[in-house]
């Protein structure tokens, strides 16, 4: 008996740990100084856009130097910023797509503390701002890992030319429950990310990438996804043979975007 009041009793206080920690793990801001200069190897221009509560939204954008196809909207992974993810641009850019960069709040020059509701409200009004400029049927919405749950929350209430989810979740509760499935994580996360709920409501085509060996996003997520789509993983899914980074030093990754973005590039 006492041996169990002890079990319950750990059992209780990893239960207290896991919620307390979750923002850490969940948002792994890596902030900036204001003065920050960004540096990269092509044409850029920085802007911060004022959200609804006066917040100021720190983005990017790259013009692609040919003629514009349109639009990819990018919402990043859960570390770093903008000085990472600016980097990773010459691939659309290249591909004759514009790519529009923005920091989630706490992250990079961006201010504020990051969660699932400021994230999914900056995103909707900086997709907002995006449309004036381009029609939707020329915007690409793309997330990956953390902005996978926030690209597939936009692509349901709008109507963009594609969705693209590369190391997608099903939910943050799914993802834990694949790691420690003794856990009600339903009722301790705090940021939901609830992808399934919202995937069957896209209008538009969706694309997944996600690697076999993904330890952090088991690869079971996506496969979740196709399903609540009602599609076949055939049609929807690619899978690459690697981890949750690196996939897009893969001749295969680089391949399938083009693709998607620009087959008259790949070779008869």
């Amino acid at each position: 008996m006492k041996f169990l009041k002890w079990l319950i009793l750990g059992y209780c206080l990893i239960l207290v740990m896991l919620y307390l920690i979750q923002d850490f793990v969940i948002f792994r801001a890596n902030p900036l100084p204001e003065a920050y200069q960004f540096k990269f190897e092509q044409p850029f221009v920085e802007k911060n856009y004022t959200a609804a509560d006066g917040t100021e939204v720190n983005t990017l954008f790259f013009p692609t130097s040919q003629k514009s196809k349109g639009l990819l909207f990018n919402n990043h992974g859960n570390r770093r910023n903008l000085s990472r993810w600016g980097r990773s641009a010459e691939q659309f850019t290249s591909l004759g797509y514009d790519v529009f960069f923005y920091d989630y709040r706490g992250f990079g020059k961006t201010k504020g503390k990051p969660s699932e509701e400021n994230i999914f409200s900056d995103s909707a009004f900086l997709y907002e701002e995006m449309k004036k400029e381009y029609s939707e049927d020329s915007i690409i919405v793309y997330g990956r890992s953390l902005g996978s749950g926030v690209a597939a929350k936009l692509a349901a209430e709008n109507n963009p030319k594609m969705l693209i989810l590369e190391s997608a979740y099903y939910s943050m509760a799914e993802v834990g429950k694949m790691h420690l499935p003794i856990f009600p994580y339903k009722l301790l996360i705090k940021h939901p990310f609830d992808t399934g709920s919202r995937i069957d409501k896209v209008k538009c085509g969706v694309k997944l990438i996600h690697g076999t060996e993904d330890r952090l996003i088991p690869v079971e997520s996506s496969y979740m996804l196709t399903k609540k789509m009602g599609k076949s993983p055939e049609d929807v899914l690619t899978l690459l043979p690697g981890g949750h980074r690196g996939l897009y030093r893969l001749d295969q990754y680089q391949k399938v975007w083009k693709e998607w973005l620009a087959p008259e590039l790949l070779t008869p």
